[in-house]
């Protein structure tokens, strides 16, 4: 488990001298404690506590979760802290794979969640899909996670967001990132089967005509149907599933 560095920049991102940030952090911890902690143990609540408010680290393996309780709040703080000493690779491969998911199984509730997934996505991702250059201390490359589980993910909650069964999901953030995904993809029909393409580009141009569409919602839509036909030729390369 690494060690947090004293001197890490990381953690500026916490202002514990700013009264008012910390009367606002302990506000945002109630809402994460009542909604995400309610069957955990007192050890569990206070190491997460005192993460999420002061930056120490303690015990706590760093991960998707703990990526989801540092305070960034644009693309370069969300960068700054992917790469500090909070993480090792294997966090870091974590938060890749798992932060947009579970993420927002965790903070969906939390007032500041579409802010958190737009600094990753901007930060982090980029608009290409590919591994954030990273090599750990044995020179060990972080892997991106696989192309053809994201596209399914992002296919699917699209569709989830535009038909109104979920009110936002971060993947709506990643159109450039998934798009460019597309073209990796291939090793995984299964997944892929599951990647219903035509059924989205259908379900956002639809969407386009919605009276009050949500504003992340509507530019995903409208990348979508932009990008469409060459969408449908990278589908049609794909493998079929038996």
């Amino acid at each position: 488990m690494p060690e947090l560095d004293p001197d890490d920049p990381v953690l500026t991102l916490w202002k514990t001298d700013d009264k008012e940030w910390m009367k606002q952090r302990r506000l945002e911890w109630k809402i994460i404690e009542e909604s995400v902690f309610t069957e955990a143990s007192k050890r569990e609540i206070a190491d997460n506590k005192r993460f999420f408010l002061k930056g120490e680290k303690k015990q706590l393996v760093g991960g998707w979760s703990l990526y989801l309780f540092t305070p960034f709040t644009d693309a370069n703080e969300a960068k700054l802290a992917f790469f500090s000493s909070i993480f090792g690779r294997g966090g870091r491969e974590q938060i890749l794979i798992s932060f947009l998911k579970n993420g927002m199984l965790w903070g969906g509730d939390m007032p500041w969640i579409r802010q958190s997934m737009k600094a990753f996505s901007q930060g982090v991702l980029g608009n290409e899909y590919k591994a954030p250059h990273c090599v750990d201390f044995e020179g060990k490359k972080v892997r991106p996670c696989e192309p053809e589980w994201f596209c399914m993910l992002a296919v699917r909650y699209g569709i989830k967001v535009m038909k109104g069964e979920v009110i936002y999901h971060g993947f709506l953030e990643c159109f450039d990132y998934f798009f460019s995904a597309m073209e990796h993809c291939g090793d995984k029909p299964n997944d892929l089967s599951r990647t219903p393409v035509a059924k989205l580009i259908n379900v956002s141009e639809h969407y386009l005509t919605v009276k009050e569409p949500d504003e992340d919602a509507l530019k995903f839509a409208q990348k979508v149907v932009e990008n469409k036909d060459e969408m449908l030729a990278i589908y049609e390369t794909w493998p079929k599933s038996e």
